[in-house]
């Protein structure tokens, strides 16, 4: 991968975790960060 094509596959990779952070008003989990949407299961408190 050549330096700009890499520099913005991370660029946009930390923009959807911003956005998904400031939409969702959770505090940051670092073990969903590198899971799967699949693979990911949020625990709600009732």
């Amino acid at each position: 991968m050549p330096g700009p094509v890499a520099m913005t596959a991370v660029a946009r990779k930390l923009l959807k975790l911003l956005f998904g952070l400031e939409r969702s008003q959770s505090a940051y989990d670092p073990k969903r960060v590198f899971t799967c949407q699949s693979s990911y299961k949020v625990e709600k408190a009732a």
